[in-house]
């Protein structure tokens, strides 16, 4: 055989993969690729969700964010019964959240603290994160709330108080562009 063609065996194996194949060669399909994708769904949905989290947190520490937020997706899902998982759901919820707000997803983020706070209603990362999200796309009495929330939760947070600070300062740099249009508009009509 030649070299060509070797490494187009050896990429056919899960181990030496550089890119997805999923045929055998032959137009099959890859039996060793689907036995590893299958491991993935063995085990309780416990054990599945936990598998899934465990590559979500893999793909964070790399900045993988998408394949990151797939993975706790796959993880919420897994378990059927949420109140029996509560605390695995929750760290899938709150970690996709971090995911999302990374890649600037912010209505997603607000969604998955919201599922958070249905399960936890004082988990102060929630807030946090809804806080962030909510501030970057200026629903300040929204962010507002939740960094008040969050104070309550932990008086002596600093990120809460830096958030705070932040909030304000975006509220008070609205109010003035609000202002100056309204100037501008009052100047056109006396022109």
């Amino acid at each position: 055989e030649d070299a060509a063609s070797l490494m187009k065996d050896l990429n056919r194996l899960p181990l030496f993969m550089t890119e997805v194949d999923t045929t055998d060669g032959e137009g099959g399909s890859n039996l060793a690729l689907e036995a590893l994708q299958a491991l993935a769904y063995e085990g309780t949905p416990f054990e599945i969700a936990s598998n899934f989290k465990t590559q979500g947190n893999d793909c964070f520490k790399l900045k993988q964010y998408q394949d990151a937020a797939e993975y706790y997706g796959k993880a919420i899902a897994a378990v059927i019964k949420k109140d029996q998982r509560k605390e695995l759901v929750t760290t899938c919820y709150l970690n996709r959240a971090a995911c999302n707000l990374e890649l600037k997803n912010y209505r997603r983020v607000i969604n998955d603290c919201a599922e958070v706070l249905k399960l936890q209603p004082l988990n102060a990362k929630a807030y946090y994160r809804s806080a962030r999200a909510c501030l970057a796309i200026d629903k300040i009495r929204e962010a507002q709330d939740c960094v008040e929330r969050g104070l309550e939760l932990e008086p002596q947070s600093s990120y809460f108080k830096a958030l705070s600070i932040k909030v304000m300062q975006r509220e008070d740099y609205l109010l003035k562009v609000e202002q100056q249009n309204s100037q501008r508009e009052v100047m056109k009509k006396h022109v």
